[in-house]
């Protein structure tokens, strides 16, 4: 199944989530809106000042289209097949 994906981490981390969809657009703007609520999340928490200043420490891999089966094992690829044919996005692995 061809699929987009994108992944975001806070910088010099492994990723904290990775986002599979039908569409590029679908993919983009469910990676932007986890990591506004990661950097709001860090504001919350007093680790940084503003979410600018934390966004500015979460890299993002971009939108890239990729064969679901090339990111997950079987099992998993079946349970994100089901999800998306109820949504435009899914996430990927326990993050």
């Amino acid at each position: 199944m061809n699929v987009y994906v994108a992944s975001a981490w806070w910088r010099y981390s492994d990723p904290f989530v990775t986002i599979v969809g039908k569409t590029a657009d679908a993919v983009e703007k469910a990676i932007h809106r986890v990591m506004k609520e990661e950097a709001s999340e860090a504001v919350d928490s007093e680790s940084y000042d503003s979410i600018d200043d934390a966004l500015d420490e979460i890299a993002w891999s971009g939108v890239h289209p990729e064969k679901l089966e090339t990111l997950t094992h079987s099992s998993e690829a079946e349970s994100v097949k089901d999800t998306l044919k109820r949504s435009s996005v899914a996430y990927l692995g326990d993050f």
